[in-house]
């Protein structure tokens, strides 16, 4: 007589859904900033700028954007038209930083909770769930932007920047200051490294909870085998 086939059965979902939907949000938004910042100090994007004077400015505009929160600029080699748009640049730095250490704060929350109800057992599945999620909602959402930058990175460019800077203070003459610094190659550049790098990320969050579910589904499986045997026993 054939042995019957093992059938390896996923384990109950313990973890609140508001959890791991909290848990998942808070660590896709973190991934989507860290990589932003990561790209935004890496030196091989301001190769392009080779004169003394124009690296100092640019050093100059970046210690502003990703200084301390809510301060003043110092950029006086800008024209007034272009410190307006720096500082409406630094207020969504800002604002994004604050959302970022919102995110976190929500992750200890949950991390919170699990310590209060002692749910230490199950952090592989939040874990899983939440790295699932939030892979899968970046992917698809990187997906709709590398398809509107292949088809027009000009219009997708501009679009963006009717919905960030709505007053219309984003568009300087060829050879301004910030033009200079950041003509559309450097920007072009730049969100293509962003979208590789979070697809990256994306994907191997993913990987980590085809993985993490497997070792539960194992575990799951292993653990009730066991009681069975125990059970056979007395």
């Amino acid at each position: 007589m054939k042995r019957p086939p093992i059938i390896m059965r996923h384990p109950k979902p313990v973890v609140p859904r508001t959890l791991v939907a909290l848990f998942s949000a808070a660590l896709a938004f973190l991934i989507l900033y860290t990589a932003l910042i990561s790209i935004l100090g890496s030196a091989s994007m301001y190769e392009h700028i080779t004169d003394a004077v124009l690296q100092e400015q640019n050093s100059a505009v970046l210690d502003y954007i990703t200084g301390p929160l809510f301060a003043q600029d110092d950029l006086t080699f800008l024209t007034a038209a272009e410190r307006s748009h720096m500082t409406d640049v630094k207020r969504i730095f800002d604002a994004v930083f604050i959302i970022s250490l919102i995110a976190i704060g929500l992750m200890l929350g949950v991390l919170g909770v699990f310590s209060y109800n002692k749910w230490w057992a199950w952090l592989d599945e939040l874990l899983g769930r939440s790295l699932r999620a939030a892979g899968w909602t970046i992917l698809g959402l990187l997906v709709f932007l590398a398809g509107a930058a292949i088809l027009d990175f000009t219009k997708l460019w501009a679009l963006f920047h009717l919905i960030v800077f709505p007053q219309g203070n984003w568009m300087f003459p060829v050879n301004s200051t910030l033009i200079t610094l950041y003509p559309n190659a450097f920007f072009q550049r730049f969100v293509m490294r962003w979208l590789v790098s979070v697809s990256t990320f994306g994907a191997v969050a993913v990987i980590l909870s085809y993985v993490l579910e497997h070792m539960r589904t194992h575990e799951a499986f292993f653990s009730e085998h066991h009681a069975k045997k125990k059970s056979r026993k007395r």
